[in-house]
């Protein structure tokens, strides 16, 4: 399914133009931000049915299953369409919610298996207020059970949306650590898809592109949070990488990165990000391709692992010793190659 992109900054306005014979209900990360609740309620006047908020930092199966259900008691599938505003876990929760439910099948035994093309999901406009998950351009919704310690998909290509509108603006608001763990989850999509088995030129390019953009504008951007030139780049980075993702899907890392996120419950940024040098260091001696990629994203300020960890260290973040394994970390990296994450891994594992 073809998408409609506008990136630009001030995208947001094209709201007021979109789907004129229907009505939006909007769902968002937060009803705090009042300049941009009264922003929305202005660009869509009487069109605007309600605002949702979605309260969870990590969508769960259970929580997504009860917030369809609530919505389509009152939605009406032929006169209306969805506006998602906020973080990958609101876009994720909203290609999810714009499949009514199914009578009779509850939303785990969705997961993990293609959305039947039959399907006939409501409009949705993705509007992303990070730079990093790229879930505007993805057809993959990433929900997880909790109780069970385990991640699962809502995929197909009829789970896109139909328009992403990127604004930098709406980054403008982020903190310093909710930017640098968008920005590096949006660099291991960027780099996930160079160390890949689905790689081709177009994604290369994409990757390359993409990691250029974000390894030059974060630091600036973490320097000088209001600074929109470099957020506008970081904006860029994380479409290009999105881009990128879609067709290769995410990698070793990722793959590495769950557990984390299950055990410690660590930002999805932070928990892929403390992997990134130790897997760079694998596919750097291991894939020419991917390493003369990577020599191209990274520049010749990270031309080896322990680079990459000082630079990520630089900002607070903690990673993997990239020299010094250990029974446990080899036995997860030996554990996570073997997953359909860490399958499309084009290099190979090296200890020492």
């Amino acid at each position: 399914m073809n998408m409609q992109i506008i990136i630009d900054t001030g995208a947001i306005n094209e709201i007021k133009g979109l789907y004129l014979d229907r009505r939006a209900l909007v769902l968002i990360y937060s009803l705090d931000n009042q300049l941009l609740i009264e922003k929305l309620s202005g660009l869509l006047g009487e069109r605007l049915i309600r605002f949702v908020a979605i309260n969870e930092s990590l969508p769960s199966i259970e929580y997504v299953s009860a917030m369809r259900n609530q919505i389509w008691q009152s939605l009406h599938r032929d006169t209306t369409f969805i506006l998602a505003i906020g973080g990958g876990t609101v876009l994720d929760t909203a290609k999810v919610v714009r499949f009514s439910p199914s009578i009779g099948i509850e939303l785990d035994e969705e997961l993990d298996v293609p959305v039947k093309s039959s399907r006939n999901p409501i409009p949705l406009v993705l509007c992303p207020t990070t730079s990093g998950t790229g879930s505007e351009v993805s057809s993959t919704a990433t929900l997880w059970n909790f109780s069970k310690g385990s991640k699962h998909s809502f995929f197909g290509p009829t789970v896109v949306g139909d328009i992403a509108l990127i604004d930098p603006e709406l980054t403008m608001t982020l903190g310093p650590i909710e930017t640098r763990n968008a920005a590096i989850d949006a660099l291991s999509h960027a780099l996930e898809s160079i160390w890949n088995k689905n790689r081709n030129d177009e994604t290369l390019r994409l990757a390359i592109e993409a990691a250029r953009l974000i390894v030059n504008a974060l630091p600036i951007v973490l320097n000088n949070l209001q600074s929109l030139k470099a957020r506008e780049k970081l904006s860029i980075g994380s479409l290009r990488a999105g881009q990128a993702m879609s067709v290769t899907q995410t990698s070793l890392a990722h793959a590495l990165s769950y557990e984390d996120t299950l055990s410690l419950r660590l930002p999805h940024g932070e928990a892929v990000g403390r992997w990134l040098p130790v897997v760079y260091h694998n596919a750097l001696s291991s894939d020419k391709t991917a390493a003369r990629a990577l020599s191209e994203a990274l520049g010749s300020s990270i031309t080896s692992a322990k680079e990459f960890a000082l630079w990520l260290e630089s900002m607070g973040l903690r990673t993997v010793n990239p020299y010094k394994s250990n029974p446990t970390i080899q036995n997860r990296m030996t554990q996570a190659l073997l997953s359909t994450r860490g399958q499309t891994f084009s290099g190979e594992l090296h200890f020492g």
